[in-house]
């Protein structure tokens, strides 16, 4: 790794994989998931957020998800499941936030990886509810 001498958008993409290698190096000694890390830079500094999760434990998405998904319709069974939309996109469900009372389902697409938001009744109707 090169030496740094302010954080843009290239030097934090590459700083931030060599930080998540090491990360995995140390996760697998102690026996934890790196779930999610996020950050934001400003010049001179680089803020770096890491989730981590015991190896095998719920997570904490899987626990949310668990709790809230028979309010909107769902099983906890349908965390992960894959959906096509009408324009023949595949989707899988990452996630729900009930606080988005429109859209509280999160999926990802399964060809870009980008995320969206979907309706309850969407998902309902794409997997046959």
């Amino acid at each position: 790794m090169r030496k740094l001498t302010t954080f843009d958008r290239p030097s934090v993409k590459e700083f931030s994989d060599e930080f998540a290698k090491a990360l995995k190096t140390l996760c697998e000694e102690a026996g934890v998931d790196l779930i999610k890390q996020t950050g934001s830079y400003s010049g001179n500094t680089l803020t770096i957020r890491a989730t981590f999760n015991i190896e095998g434990a719920e997570k904490p998405e899987e626990r949310d998800f668990a709790r809230c998904c028979g309010r909107f319709g769902l099983d906890p069974e349908d965390l992960g499941k894959e959906f096509t939309t009408g324009r023949g996109n595949t989707f899988r469900i990452t996630g729900i936030n009930p606080k988005r009372r429109k859209y509280p389902i999160s999926g990802t697409c399964t060809r870009t990886g980008k995320q969206y938001k979907f309706s309850a009744m969407q998902v309902q109707f794409a997997l046959g509810k």
